[in-house]
């Protein structure tokens, strides 16, 4: 029955740190989508004027 004890909380230890690895890396992750979603709102996308495509374009132009 000791060792029945000893194993339950060594299993107990290793779920108490596991849950903490978890939760810090859930921590990183949701800091890093908050940096991603402020770069986002700073991005532009910049289109430079030109011609409307069309299909076979290129084709018809030799």
């Amino acid at each position: 029955m000791n060792e029945l004890y000893k194993l339950i909380l060594n299993v107990q230890e290793i779920v108490k740190a596991n849950n903490m690895f978890l939760q810090s890396f859930e921590q990183r992750i949701a800091a890093m989508e908050q940096k991603i979603a402020a770069m986002e709102k700073n991005m532009v996308l910049e289109i430079p004027d030109s011609e409307p495509y069309t299909p076979g374009a290129e084709e018809n132009q030799m």
